[in-house]
C-alpha cells in the first residue's frame, strides 16, 4: 500500500495576503526551472494554481489513481495568527476536510489542525456537527505556522492524538 503522508487540498479562502504572495513567488520560481518557461507570478497563479481548486478532493483522488497512490493524508494548515485569518478559518477548513474525508473514505487519511497558541482555538478544532465527525481521523497539536513558540513563551511540545477511530 502507497499513502501519501503529506497533501493539502486547494480550496479558496484558506489562506490570505503575505503568504499567498510569498508562496506565489516561490512556487513560480520553481515553476519556471522545471519547466524552462516563462511566466509571470498572476500567469502562474490564473494559469497553473486556480485550475487546481478542488473543494471536494475529486482531482486528488484522480492524482492518486495515476500516481498509484492508494491513501494521502490530508489536512489543512493554520496561518490565522502570522498572516491574518483567512475567510475560512480554521475550524471551517477542519470541517472541510472533514467532508473530503466522507466523500473519499477509503481514500483519505484526515488530520485536524489545531492551533493551541490561541486561547480557545485547540478545543473548538476538532469537528462537532454529527456530519462532520472524522472517522479515522487524527488530531495534530501544532504550533502555529512561523511561531514555534506560544504568546507565553512556552516551549512547543509535539502532541498528536487519535480520536474516533483508526486509519483503515
Amino acid at each position: 500500500m502507497i499513502i501519501d503522508v503529506h497533501r493539502h487540498m486547494v480550496v479558496k479562502g484558506t489562506v490570505q495576503g503575505d503568504y499567498i504572495r510569498g508562496a506565489q513567488k516561490s512556487f513560480t520560481m520553481m515553476y519556471r526551472k522545471t519547466h524552462k518557461v516563462q511566466i509571470t507570478d498572476k500567469e502562474f497563479t490564473d494559469n497553473v494554481v486556480r485550475p487546481l481548486i478542488d473543494p471536494n478532493g475529486d482531482n486528488i483522488v484522480a492524482e492518486m489513481d495515476k500516481a498509484g497512490v492508494d491513501k494521502s493524508v490530508i489536512f489543512g494548515v493554520d496561518y490565522g495568527l502570522v498572516y491574518g485569518e483567512p475567510p475560512m478559518n480554521i475550524f471551517d477548513t477542519n470541517k472541510h476536510y472533514a467532508k473530503a474525508a466522507q466523500r473519499h473514505p477509503d481514500r483519505f487519511i484526515p488530520f485536524v489542525e489545531a492551533a493551541f497558541s490561541h486561547e480557545n482555538r485547540g478545543r473548538n478544532a476538532a469537528p462537532k456537527e454529527k456530519n462532520a465527525t472524522m472517522p479515522g481521523a487524527f488530531i495534530s497539536c501544532t504550533p502555529r505556522a512561523a511561531n514555534w513558540n506560544s504568546r507565553r513563551g512556552t516551549p512547543w511540545r509535539p502532541h498528536r492524538t487519535r480520536f474516533e477511530g483508526s486509519p483503515g
